[in-house]
């Protein structure tokens, strides 16, 4: 096995550290690829009980990987005399060694505290909606959007219930409408993950055309289920914040509806598309643990990368695809779940079809107002998390984290600082 390879494998078993403090960082350099030169290395650590959080390599010189390979260690310091000795260790194996400057990385939230904390760019609110908007002049409709945000605003993440939002008989009447066009399409088109998961729905959620779902009912059943919960927002977020929301697979979730006259049809997502579109696959834990992998890889890294993983986020979870073994597609993407034409272009012969590679994928602009042109498949969700892993991999970041399920924090195993 090569250095890269071992390395490789070194990062993920530490992938679940313990919280850690006094952390410094290093890069010690192997001059050839020889057998067990990186395990000589790692064992001078372990000589003097210096705990490695996180370790990566790239070969010495980008351009010839003869040269050697560089290792970007992380570690834990308590006591900077086992330091000087694993340094001097390491010399006398010939490795040289270079000890870094604190990194400074985008801020994000480590917590659920941190998560209520964020800024939202709101534009639900009913001053607020666009002149474009269908209910821009329904002074009505404004007027609810502004109350059903005002519920949103109140909850945190660490209240015991989501509010309850009691909805009208028009709402309810949209949501039917807009329910019963899309049901046959499911059945048809539809993954078997999603059909499956909106039988539990309709079970344990009261997910049904007559009936708007409150997300109270949506987290009682999803996690106990996958850990996944929704969170009511009062409006569209940044594409860092959201993205960052699911690392902690916590999905940022409107309550508000569409407006009546176009019950097939939103400029922003609303509770149609959310629940309809999003919620039930969070159900299926390869789907969970995929969206969490995105959300993971969003945390500090650069305005460009935010948009890549966005552009990934948008042709997999948003309009993604399973092709079968048959060759038929089956939908799994939110906003083709939640759209009937959606439906309907993805399974034409009209779009393009391409293999869901997210190097590849994470370049190609696409439409927001119109029908996509461009669609991604995938064998299944396992294979599409697989890929945005590999994916995450070599997405250019200066910190390493991993989420503690257990009380709801993301771990830095890196020396930074951050910068909002």
């Amino acid at each position: 096995m090569n250095c890269l390879k071992l390395c490789r494998l070194f990062s993920k078993a530490h992938k679940l550290a313990e919280p850690i403090e006094n952390i410094k960082s290093m890069i010690f350099t192997i001059a050839n690829d020889r057998p067990g030169q990186l395990k000589d290395a790692l064992e001078a650590f372990a000589a003097y009980n210096v705990n490695i959080s996180h370790i990566a390599s790239k070969p010495a010189e980008i351009l010839d990987f003869r040269k050697g390979y560089d290792f970007k260690v992380d570690i834990e310091v308590s006591d900077e005399a086992k330091l000087k000795r694993v340094l001097k260790h390491l010399d006398k194996l010939g490795f040289k060694t270079t000890i870094l400057n604190s990194k400074q990385v985008p801020w994000f939230p480590r917590s659920f505290e941190d998560l209520d904390s964020l800024d939202q760019a709101c534009m639900a609110a009913g001053a607020e909606l666009e002149s474009t908007h269908p209910g821009f002049n329904d002074q009505t409709y404004r007027q609810r959007r502004a109350e059903i945000a005002k519920v949103a605003m109140g909850y945190k993440l660490s209240d015991p219930k989501v509010p309850i939002v009691h909805y009208t008989d028009q709402e309810i009447e949209t949501w039917q409408t807009a329910y019963r066009a899309l049901d046959p399409l499911h059945k048809a088109h539809a993954c078997d993950e999603y059909n499956t998961a909106v039988e539990e729905f309709r079970k344990h959620c009261n997910f049904r055309e007559d009936n708007i779902p409150q997300l109270q009912e949506i987290n009682e059943y999803l996690i106990p289920k996958t850990g996944f919960r929704l969170k009511p927002i009062t409006g569209l977020l940044t594409q860092r914040d959201f993205l960052n929301f699911l690392a902690f697979r916590v999905f940022a979730s409107t309550q508000y509806i569409r407006h009546h006259s176009v019950p097939f049809y939103t400029p922003e997502p609303d509770i149609i598309h959310e629940l309809i579109g999003h919620a039930p696959l969070f159900a299926d834990p390869d789907f969970a643990d995929f969206s969490q992998e995105i959300g993971l890889a969003s945390l500090g890294v650069s305005d460009e990368e935010i948009a890549k993983l966005g552009t990934c986020y948008w042709y997999s979870v948003e309009f993604g695809i399973i092709k079968k073994k048959n060759g038929e597609r089956k939908v799994y993407g939110a906003g083709i779940l939640s759209s009937v034409d959606e439906i309907k272009n993805a399974v034409s012969d009209k779009p393009e079809i391409r293999f869901f590679e997210p190097l590849k994928a994470a370049h190609v602009p696409f439409p927001i107002t119109s029908l996509q042109p461009l669609y991604y498949w995938s064998n299944s969700f396992e294979e599409a998390k697989m890929e945005m892993e590999d994916y995450a991999w070599k997405v250019p970041r200066d910190v390493s984290v991993s989420y503690d399920k257990f009380d709801h924090t993301i771990k830095v195993h890196q020396d930074i600082t951050m910068k909002k």
